[in-house]
């Protein structure tokens, strides 16, 4: 039975997420319906018409059967009336494109302006350089909660640990961002994530600086909600796998890229759409701690972002923004590469460095060396004097 539904399901798998077909699996009597995201020989992963993750262990189910040719999400208005009912008056809805947004009453138009303000640049940026990437197809929930205290709940709710600084972050489980805005709150520190989008584990992702426009609401709050847009998107166009998998400094590595754009990431110039707080934590970086060739390790592994944050966040940025600004048809094949992977099977350092390799060269000591000249380059253009100078 195992075999044969294995047979189905492969059958059923479409040659793009955009394009998938919505399929129901009967699990102990009950119908689950959605789209497959992956599956292995004991469980199957759907994402439903809301954009949750669901688990379906093979060995349960009983039925198989395709709805329809194309999956499409839940109506964006019948999730607006969802909210409503879950969160009820004390806050407000509005609804901006594929986003749905529940805010505090008299914020919620200009949150729901941002977040789609920031997946229309997003996408036009990738699409315009023909990145494969295809628009999201289950509604983008976001909530902002008034205060930390009904923030920190949540927080709770998700497995995700509230750390003083922590201001937001999106849930791959339930495919929403949520954060806070209380203008009445002091400076904010910056606070690396909890990790690059594994299953199991705290999924919370910080909020660095960043520039994200003209609608109203605190500057911070704007920031995190830049940021967590960022990866909700990527995570729901096809760029990562949101059943994990991911290399770390790719994944925030993109969203720091793209949170800087002061005018749209197609219109920004390139000098423009340089992270100045990465740029300066990379400068320090290199000329005091980092060593010869860390391109590797950081590909190979997730070990530097988890142990040297601010190190390893940085490189992360710079990288991107070399790849991209200089090699952006390899960087989107490579970004390819990751999308086809079976994100249930194991993704050991030798196989991540096998990858890189295969789109942009083998000679990592050699990209390394380039890479350190474009970021003498960058942080020349875009640090004062003092901040770049060599010791």
């Amino acid at each position: 039975m195992l075999r044969f539904l294995t047979c189905l399901l492969i059958v059923a798998t479409a040659s793009s997420a955009a394009a998938a077909p919505l399929i129901e699996l009967t699990s102990n009597g009950k119908p689950v319906r959605g789209k497959r995201l992956a599956h292995n020989k004991t469980v199957c992963w759907l994402c439903d018409v809301d954009g949750r993750l669901v688990q379906v262990p093979l060995s349960t189910v009983t039925d198989f059967k395709q709805v329809a040719d194309t999956f499409s999400g839940r109506p964006t208005l019948e999730v607006k009336k969802q909210l409503a009912a879950e969160f009820g008056p004390e806050f407000e809805y509005a609804v901006r494109g594929n986003y749905v947004v529940a805010a505090p009453r008299g914020k919620a138009d200009a949150f729901a302006m941002l977040f789609d303000q920031t997946c229309r640049e997003f996408l036009q940026y990738l699409k315009v350089r023909k990145f494969q990437v295809h628009d999201p197809d289950v509604p983008l929930v976001a909530v902002v909660y008034p205060t930390r205290k009904q923030f920190v709940a949540q927080c709770a709710k998700d497995d995700v640990h509230p750390t003083p600084v922590l201001r937001g972050y999106y849930d791959l489980e339930s495919n929403r961002v949520t954060l806070y805005d209380d203008p009445l709150e002091g400076t904010l520190a910056t606070a690396p994530p909890a990790n690059g989008g594994g299953r199991g584990t705290s999924r919370s992702s910080k909020s660095p600086q960043a520039n994200s426009g003209e609608p109203s609401g605190s500057d911070r709050a704007k920031e995190t909600a830049v940021h967590e847009a960022i990866h909700q998107i990527a995570f729901n166009a096809g760029l990562h796998s949101r059943l994990g998998g991911n290399p770390l400094w790719i994944v925030e590595g993109l969203a720091m890229q793209f949170e800087r754009g002061k005018d749209g990431f197609v219109k920004t110039r390139s000098t423009e759409r340089v992270n100045v707080p990465r740029m300066a934590n990379f400068d320090e970086y290199r000329r005091e701690r980092r060593k010869a060739g860390a391109v590797a390790p950081l590909i190979a592994s997730d070990d530097l972002l988890k142990t040297a944050p601010l190190d390893g966040y940085a490189e992360s940025w710079l990288l991107t923004n070399y790849l991209i600004e200089t090699r952006s048809q390899k960087f989107g094949w490579y970004l390819q590469t990751l999308a086809s992977r079976n994100p249930l099977d194991p993704y050991p350092p030798e196989e991540r460095l096998q990858d890189f390799q295969a789109n942009f060269g083998k000679d990592l000591d050699w990209l390394d060396v380039e890479f350190l000249r474009y970021a003498e380059k960058v942080a020349a253009e875009a640090l004062p004097a003092r901040d770049s100078k060599k010791k």
